[in-house]
């Protein structure tokens, strides 16, 4: 949480991790998600500790 205009803003914030192979393996920041009837804006991508090229770890902020 945080403080904007007086107000208090929450911003959820989730990690998704997906198969490094096909199509899906150049996701990037310019990207978003759709998961559970909301838009998550990607802000950031990298290789998971399982194997390089095997997974991919998503982090993203629920956008509008």
């Amino acid at each position: 949480e945080r403080f904007a205009y007086g107000g208090i803003v929450s911003d959820t914030l989730r990690r998704f991790t997906i198969r490094a192979n096909g199509p899906q393996a150049s996701v990037s920041g310019k990207d978003r998600l759709r998961y559970e009837n909301k838009m998550w804006n990607i802000i950031g991508v990298k290789e998971t500790r399982d194997g390089r090229n095997r997974f991919l770890e998503i982090t993203a902020k629920a956008g509008n």
